[in-house]
């Protein structure tokens, strides 16, 4: 889901979602990751920076940031943040 459709359920269903942005901790490294996958085109890869660039302006309108730094750190801390959510 991109992030206009998931502030668009966080709309509809303020206390009833939980709207998380995961994000790589900067654009040089999301744009490094792609590279150094070798599974897409530069064209490709440049389409995919310019609109994760985008959407990083919208990364405080959501209820919580997860930085994924180390993959394992943001796997953990989303289940935490979730399982929190879950039981209030």
């Amino acid at each position: 889901m991109d992030v206009v459709g998931g502030l668009n359920i966080k709309k509809q269903f303020p206390s009833g979602s939980l709207a998380v942005f995961i994000k790589a901790p900067s654009v040089e490294v999301l744009r490094h990751r792609l590279v150094n996958r070798g599974t897409e085109s530069a064209e490709q890869i440049e389409k995919r920076i310019s609109k994760a660039s985008y959407e990083m302006g919208f990364a405080s309108m959501f209820d919580m940031v997860i930085v994924n730094d180390v993959l394992e750190t943001a796997i953990e801390e989303t289940f935490q943040k979730i399982e929190n959510f879950l039981k209030a």
